[in-house]
């Protein structure tokens, strides 16, 4: 029995290596890169697998394909002492087998034969020459006359680029510092004012030109609308008026379902908490800092509607745009001028009694911008402001014009300015130190006064949340030997944890598994937590498989000492990490620095200081290789969690 089965088991044995040598064999003759094969069970990470005595091709991923790029970059690990060759050109290996070559491709078929020693691989790319690589905006828009629209087409770097748009042309302008072969080209244009109730202005013509080469694209459909409404608020300071308060101690609201004698209004009610809104000056959707989310059950005028990247919005008297979805619209009636009856201070929140809940934003001054990463406006160098002025709309009348705070407390006192001034009140809150600002929470009470609670600098109680980006059915990006994104996210986060929580520092995650959170909870989990800071936790990926390095994103001027803290010690375990290696070394810094501003939507809060930090790029072969390298990802982590403690000890 015993030597059947051992007759069994060898049978077995040999099948399996025969399959294993004919994989083996067949993948290399047939260019398939093995590293493709490596994958995840049970949501571990694997480790790349061996790449001694083989020719593996990381990128291009695919032997047969086409491109709209002209060049193409070919990089894997190979027998070191045996030459490598592309297409008989030699082409130089790293010490530990890598290599990377930026092959430039002809306008057409292009046949790659890439040896080393006897191994070899074939590609077949079709180079589809192009200009013109995507335009913005490419769906129909919707609008209203005197908004501005960007317009901007992502183009081969070198090109002139243009745009018309009925009559009206524009000459696109390059801003992007990058060393990416398409840049982004861009232009402002004002809409017209026009007398008829709707007006179709036709589809944006992109055009690009270099040397004799000229390309056209077409974008999205303009359409113009008239405004909705002519109503203006009322200016000047007005009479205090009381509202009425009910037995339980809770304001009675005027209703814009009330009629006040003062006619009628196309209104709407925000129905959505800390519903987001932009600038209606603007045809787009690109998110302000300047203008901060309007609380559920505040109340505006509709003066009209825009359609943008098939996203409905309605154009507000108060100066923004906000989505459709996030509010009831009626035919309402038009609301007195609001009064601040009374205000009152306890610990670090401020309570304000009103008539009704009007809109208001909230705005850090003395602090300057410049525009940066992806032509964005709000980049700063350093978080310099003194106060922040929060803007309530239709508001002409207040109870007191100074309010003290309490010694501990990172604001001092604030002050009313410009009562009525074009109907609004600006209540401007000093800070207690310069550049000393953590964030504030503002919501309606059950008792419908509206409560701004300002964060305090952190005491010895530390508590962050941590949110490891994608998991559960988004794996976010796929790196260059097939491991998942959100795997090594979760995989870096419990070190950070379990760094900080040795240093009596209280985590929590946003995910603890493999599971799925959508950005509507990811940001609502970091608003409602209480923490001190929100930290989103990424590793980044990029068509160029050359592309590598560490950055770090804010979103709230007050977020970037944080997100400069955690950069810099990222930076210095790169260095590290590729000490010996002089290519990948000077990619660690990318040209602007690393530290930019973006609004990706988990960052945009105002509660406590919040960075996405992307820790390195998976598609680079090399880091990605590191990447999957517990010791390594224990040393990112130890640097983010040293970031975070530094930046404690800074603000002592």
């Amino acid at each position: 029995m015993k030597k059947q089965r051992s007759r069994i088991f060898g049978v077995i044995f040999l099948s399996l290596f025969t399959f294993i040598i004919f994989f083996t064999v067949f993948s290399y003759e047939n260019g398939i890169s093995v590293s493709a094969f490596s994958s995840f069970s049970d949501g571990e990470l694997n480790p790349m697998l061996t790449r001694k005595n083989s020719l593996i091709i990381v990128s291009p991923s695919e032997t047969d394909f086409s491109t709209d790029a002209p060049v193409v970059t070919v990089s894997g690990f190979c027998l070191p002492d045996k030459p490598l060759e592309i297409n008989s050109n030699k082409i130089h290996i790293e010490k530990d087998g890598s290599f990377k070559y930026d092959y430039t491709l002809e306008s057409g078929e292009n046949t790659l034969i890439i040896t080393n020693g006897d191994l070899s691989f074939k590609y077949l790319i079709r180079y589809d020459f192009s200009l013109i690589k995507s335009v913005s905006p490419q769906s129909d828009i919707i609008i209203n006359s005197d908004m501005t629209l960007k317009i901007s087409a992502n183009a081969l770097s070198g090109a002139k680029v243009y745009a018309e748009i009925g009559k009206y042309k524009l000459n696109l302008k390059c801003g992007d510092a990058s060393n990416e072969i398409f840049k982004t080209f861009s232009a402002d244009f004002t809409v017209p004012e026009f007398s008829n109730d709707r007006e179709e202005l036709g589809n944006i013509k992109f055009y690009a030109e270099l040397g004799e080469h000229k390309e056209e694209k077409t974008g999205g459909k303009i359409t113009i609308l008239k405004s909705l409404s002519n109503y203006t608020v009322k200016s000047g300071e007005g009479k205090i008026v009381t509202p009425e308060i009910l037995p339980d101690n809770t304001v009675k609201l005027l209703s814009p379902k009330e009629d006040h004698l003062f006619g009628n209004s196309q209104m709407c009610i925000v129905n959505k908490n800390y519903a987001e809104v932009v600038p209606a000056s603007t045809a787009d959707d690109r998110n302000d800092p300047r203008y901060t989310p309007y609380l559920s059950g505040t109340v505006d005028y509709i003066t009209g509607e825009c359609e943008y990247d098939k996203q409905e919005y309605y154009l507000l008297l108060s100066g923004v745009k906000i989505a459709k979805k996030n509010v009831e619209a009626f035919s309402g009636y038009i609301m007195p001028m609001n009064t601040v009856s009374s205000a009152s201070v306890s610990d670090s929140s401020l309570t304000l009694t009103m008539n009704w809940k009007v809109p208001f934003t909230s705005q850090l001054k003395q602090q300057s911008y410049f525009t940066g990463h992806a032509s964005r406006a709000f980049n700063i160098r350093k978080f310099t402001a003194s106060y922040i002025d929060f803007v309530f709309k239709y508001t002409n009348a207040v109870s007191s014009q100074s309010i003290s705070f309490g010694d501990n407390c990172a604001v001092s006192y604030a002050q009313w300015l410009g009562v009525g001034d074009d109907g609004t009140s600006t209540l401007r809150v000093f800070l207690r130190e310069k550049g000393g600002f953590y964030g504030y929470r503002a919501y309606y009470s059950n008792d419908n006064r509206l409560v701004i609670s300002f964060k305090n600098k952190p005491g010895l109680n530390r508590k962050i949340v941590i949110d490891p980006g994608h998991g559960g059915r988004d794996c976010g990006a796929v790196g260059s030997n097939g491991m998942y994104e959100s795997n090594v996210n979760i995989s870096i986060a419990q070190s950070v944890r379990d760094y900080l929580e040795k240093s009596g520092i209280s985590v929590e995650f946003t995910r603890s598994g493999d599971s799925y959170l959508s950005l509507d909870e990811r940001q609502d989990f970091a608003r409602a937590s209480g923490a001190d800071m929100f930290i989103a936790l990424h590793n980044n990926s990029s068509e160029d498989a050359a592309t590598s390095g560490t950055e770090a994103y804010y979103y709230t001027a007050f977020s970037r000492a944080l997100a400069d803290q955690i950069h810099s010690e990222l930076v210095s375990v790169w260095r590290n990490l590729y000490l010996n290696n002089s290519a990948m070394y000077d990619k660690i810094i990318p040209i602007d620095g690393g530290v930019r501003f973006f609004p990706y939507q988990v960052i945009r809060i105002e509660e406590c200081p919040a960075v996405l930090i992307e820790c390195g790029y998976l598609s680079n072969p090399t880091e990605c290789e590191l990447l999957c390298s517990d010791e390594v990802r224990q040393k990112i982590a130890k640097a983010i969690s040293e970031g975070v403690l530094e930046y404690y000890d800074k603000l002592r």
